[in-house]
């Protein structure tokens, strides 16, 4: 304005804050007029704090590949058409597009200098900064790889999505070759500083409908958490609405409870020289409509046997014999463990040899066993001794002829 003034939204975004006023109007954008941001302000701080927790994941695992300090902090948030951003970018870049596949679908891309690249290339290949090769934007390109994965671990626990991008392709070009596919981006800058060559601007894009998308699973929560917040609000004052019917019913029972107690005192001064029986039943009379005005009776007192009445039928527990049935079923389970197929070896003997003594084995070696000859050999099933027998020989095959069971005091005595 000519006199100086500003206006009442002007003096709005001003009472809101910097951070209000960016997202409200998006920047500066196009002869330094106020535009409305596609972003609500929700939108723009959920986003905004993703971006500042999953940059400080970043450093670390970075800084780990190159030997040297790194660092992303202080992103701001801005969005943007693809006019705006090339008259923001140097005439030379180096962009690094991951486009998101899963979990959210749009376009995603990182733009650093072509100085950073070379820097990034040079601690990543051991060797000094020099011309960008094909080997460079390789080396550059999973550095960027790693900055993107931890971002997306960081990101896809906040949302508790499975987040994917495509594979990174790496490209150098003038900001005028750069090709999108989407009308507005949110552009993220963070200061990227690498210890020994400084700070750096490192641009991260995002197309539109990937913010909204992973916004859209965080809003959600604090929209239900408000609701539940509401909705115990509102049953508060139910109850206290209920309390206050309450308490009119409980004083109208009481003036009808003493508006009949006089009546009936005075019936039963007027019947003192009378019959005493009758007398309580006139008072029991007169309060019961009155009670049931008043009061509902308890269901349970009315289910209540009057005294005097009918004795309860009392008789005895008859239990089922389950004996029959348990053991047919206990000589079934006998019967199914009867297929189930055991290994059985025999064992002629065995021997202890030194590692040199084993190496040393070749063809026509032989090795004497601790078994005599004649003596028993040992029958196990599934590892553990049951029988010994001797060695016969059946046709062309060799078995064996049981000669002692091994008795149940023997069987214990080898497990232990």
């Amino acid at each position: 304005m000519s006199d100086g003034s500003l206006s009442q939204d002007e003096i709005d975004a001003l009472l809101q804050g910097t951070d209000d006023v960016d997202t409200m109007t998006g920047g500066l954008m196009g002869g330094g007029d106020l535009v409305e941001s596609p972003l609500s302000q929700a939108e723009h701080s959920s986003f905004l704090d993703l971006m500042n927790s999953a940059s400080g994941n970043i450093g670390g695992a970075l800084g780990a590949m190159v030997g040297r300090s790194v660092s992303l902090s202080n992103p701001r948030l801005e969005v943007v058409s693809p006019d705006d951003l090339q008259n923001q970018l140097s005439n030379e870049v180096v962009e690094i597009k991951m486009d998101f596949e899963s979990g959210a679908t749009g376009e995603h891309s990182y733009i650093i200098e072509v100085d950073t690249a070379k820097t990034i290339a040079g601690l990543m290949m051991g060797q000094e900064a020099g011309d960008l090769t094909e080997a460079s934007l390789s080396a550059v390109s999973e550095a960027m790889n790693v900055i993107c994965g931890n971002e997306l671990n960081t990101i896809g626990t906040q949302v508790k999505r499975e987040l994917r991008t495509s594979p990174p392709t790496i490209n150098k070009t003038d900001k005028s070759g750069l090709i999108f596919n989407s009308n507005e981006f949110v552009k993220v800058v963070y200061d990227f500083n690498i210890e020994g060559a400084g700070v750096t601007p490192l641009v991260e894009l995002f197309g539109l409908n990937i913010v909204k998308d992973i916004t859209s699973a965080i809003t959600p929560a604090t929209n239900q958490a408000g609701g539940g917040k509401k909705q115990q609000q509102q049953q508060m004052g139910n109850q206290q609405m209920m309390g206050g019917m309450q308490q009119p019913n409980m004083m109208g029972g009481q003036q009808m409870m003493g508006g009949m107690q006089q009546p009936n005192m005075m019936g039963g001064q007027q019947m003192m020289g009378g019959n005493p029986y009758m007398m309580n039943q006139q008072m029991m009379g007169g309060m019961q409509p009155n009670m049931m005005g008043g009061q509902q009776m308890n269901p349970y007192m009315m289910n209540q046997p009057m005294m005097g009445g009918q004795q309860p039928q009392v008789q005895n527990v008859q239990f089922s014999n389950f004996n029959a049935g348990h053991q047919d079923a206990q000589g079934g389970n006998i019967n199914l463990l009867m297929d189930v197929n055991m290994e059985l070896t025999v064992e002629l003997g065995r021997t202890k040899k030194s590692i040199k003594d084993i190496l040393g084995m070749g063809e026509g070696t032989v090795i004497e066993l601790d078994k005599l000859a004649g003596e028993p050999v040992d029958i196990l099933v599934n590892g553990k001794l049951i029988a010994r027998g001797e060695v016969v020989v059946i046709d062309e095959n060799f078995g064996v002829r049981v000669t002692e069971i091994i008795s149940p005091m023997e069987r214990i005595r080898d497990f232990s």
